[in-house]
């Protein structure tokens, strides 16, 4: 909304992401923009007054085409937002103008060349219909500002946060953010809640950062704070060098969580299934299974993006199935409470046992037993190497794909690499990801050439004692 000339170190690029576009390179919002900051969007010094960066908030004339942008900012599970970026390119198809990520956020701008009001309607109903129904991502917001430098003195970082909160046109931000949301309420009426995300090292604390910038727009605005019942959330990201602030357009409740009507104790987030479905690349008439199905979250989850109408995944044959009687009985709850049922092929298998024909999956997606709530880790040395023996048998030599999530990857890396008698696996990626807390990983396994053999048995060798009877014959017993 406020625009400057954006490079590459706008906020900390991975390593391995030079080929991607600068990001937010159309942040400046050309109609929109001049009416939600009528005077602070000409600044072109740092609200600062003692800043020593200038240029910060200098409007870009770059965006000449584009009328209506508005800049998104979505959270994701760190380590999936390449994922989430692709699935975003795709549904936005013919809206996106520019698109980035950085560690567990997604950034996208979307505008249209119509300059009426049609094309700020179709922006809005693209959000609507499009960007609120992406399964990869947790959350999603809409950028307030975006600001490049975070002063370090604690009474500098008091002024930027108080210029910055009375900056933008709250009237006209409240009813472009109602109008996304589908909000009723009035302007007065709005009640509201500021959250603050720090990292890095500061001179001053969160509780001053939260306290400078929410006292400062309660007073700017004349709404009532509210920390349970509210219905608008501005969140705050500062970082070493950057400060953004987005007002959250999506509940409480994050969009990652799908509603299955059964759970269980280790039932896999909705958002992390979709991506690794995604990385799958499923072809339009795979057979896709999960040999370790649960409750049937994973194969739900892709069955419903398989249906749906925003960026849906290839039509492909699903089952699933799973050695705990209970499991598989939770799964077909699950299909039929999501009637999707007949989409889906529910089975009770060991998975070091199953019932396929060799070479006859293309591809398997599975959440692996981690040994903490289900298992041990003395058992899953065991499983491990089992089970990706077996599913070697049964995926089609050459194109089938494995995609596998454990945060025990080191027993299953060490699985791969020392199967015998020969390596049917190659490993072309590893996502490492945190899920809850715990640092995981999305294996991502491909098959090879190599024929199936069964594992060869070690014969057991009795030991020959020295015996000075041996060879002679019997004694009578008396």
């Amino acid at each position: 909304v406020c625009g400057y000339p954006v490079t590459t170190s706008y906020l900390p690029m991975p390593k391995k992401q030079d080929e991607f576009k600068q990001m937010l390179r159309y942040h400046a919002m050309r109609k929109v923009g001049a009416e939600l900051w009528p005077d602070f969007v000409n600044n072109h010094t740092c609200p600062a007054e003692d800043c020593e960066s200038t240029a910060t908030l200098k409007v870009t004339s770059q965006c000449v085409d584009c009328r209506t942008p508005l800049c998104f900012m979505a959270t994701v599970t760190t380590g999936l937002e390449q994922l989430a970026e692709e699935e975003v390119k795709e549904a936005c198809k013919g809206l996106l103008i520019d698109s980035g990520w950085s560690q567990g956020r997604i950034f996208f701008t979307l505008g249209t060349t119509d300059s009426s009001s049609h094309g700020e309607d179709a922006v809005i109903e693209a959000v609507r219909s499009t960007v609120l129904q992406l399964r990869c991502i947790e959350s999603v917001g809409i950028v307030v500002f975006a600001f490049h430098h975070v002063p370090e003195e604690e009474d500098d970082m008091k002024v930027c946060f108080k210029k910055l909160a009375f900056a933008p046109k709250y009237p006209a931000w409240h009813a472009l953010w109602a109008r996304l949301t589908d909000s009723t309420n009035s302007f007065q009426d709005c009640k509201y809640r500021c959250t603050l995300f720090r990292t890095g090292e500061h001179k001053w604390t969160s509780q001053l950062a939260m306290k400078w910038f929410g006292g400062n727009m309660q007073d700017a605005t004349g709404w009532k704070p509210v920390m349970e019942t509210y219905e608008l959330e501005a969140i705050v990201y500062v970082t070493e060098n950057h400060l953004i602030n987005t007002w959250k357009l999506t509940g409480k409740q994050s969009l990652g969580i799908r509603s299955i009507p059964t759970t269980g104790p280790t039932t896999l987030k909705g958002s992390i299934a979709y991506a690794m479905a995604r990385r799958a690349a499923i072809e339009k008439g795979d057979i896709v299974f999960d040999p370790m199905c649960g409750t049937g979250a994973i194969t739900a989850e892709m069955v419903q993006a398989m249906l749906q109408p925003v960026a849906p995944l290839p039509r492909a044959h699903h089952c699933c199935s799973d050695v705990d009687s209970r499991c598989s009985r939770a799964a077909k709850e699950n299909a039929y409470g999501l009637h999707i049922r007949q989409y889906i092929d529910v089975m009770q298998n060991d998975c070091t046992e199953l019932p396929f024909r060799d070479n006859t999956v293309d591809v398997v997606i599975t959440d692996l037993p981690f040994g903490k709530r289900v298992g041990s880790v003395r058992g899953i040395r065991e499983l491990y190497p089992l089970a990706l023996k077996e599913l070697a048998r049964i995926v089609c030599m050459r194109t089938g794909r494995a995609v596998l999530l454990t945060t025990q990857y080191k027993i299953a890396l060490r699985s791969v690499t020392t199967m015998q008698p020969d390596v049917l696996w190659t490993i072309p990626d590893i996502l490492k990801i945190n899920h809850g807390g715990l640092t995981c990983a999305v294996i991502c396994l491909t098959r090879n050439s190599k024929q199936w053999t069964p594992t060869p048995t070690k014969e057991k060798k009795t030991k020959q004692h020295n015996d000075p009877t041996a060879g002679q014959p019997e004694a009578n017993e008396a």
